[in-house]
């Protein structure tokens, strides 16, 4: 399964990089924000692009990471900004926030998706 995920890195960085601009990847920020939930000891799931990355054998580039949480009051906002993310703005149904090099991540607590944090899978 870390096949797809370790594609879509380097995608990523080529993706920037036929742009012209500075190479970088999700990898930072998604290590970061896991890291940030199991110390918090709380329920997400990664939704979007990167689960697809997770899940599928094709490979695949996504412009940002997607999370859910059960409510926003759950998020660790604190450790979060201490990572370096900052959050510029919250346009429903989402907070939109800004991850290590510059990678956008969108927070959500959609009720629809509340099953989804209940099933999400560890990948290690």
């Amino acid at each position: 399964m870390m096949n797809g995920i370790a594609t879509g890195f380097i995608l990523d960085r080529q993706w920037y990089w036929l742009r012209g601009e500075m190479e970088r990847t999700k990898r930072p920020a998604l290590l970061a924000l896991a890291r940030i939930f199991a110390e918090a000891n709380v329920p997400y799931a990664i939704l979007g692009g990167v689960a697809l990355q997770l899940h599928q054998t094709e490979p695949r580039t996504t412009l940002d990471i997607d999370v859910a949480v059960a409510t926003y009051g759950q998020l660790p906002r604190a450790q979060i900004e201490a990572a370096g993310f900052t959050w510029p703005a919250r346009f429903s149904p989402c907070e939109n926030w800004i991850g290590p090099e510059g990678m956008p991540v969108q927070f959500t607590d959609a009720p629809a998706l509340v099953d989804a944090i209940t099933r999400a899978e560890h990948v290690a």
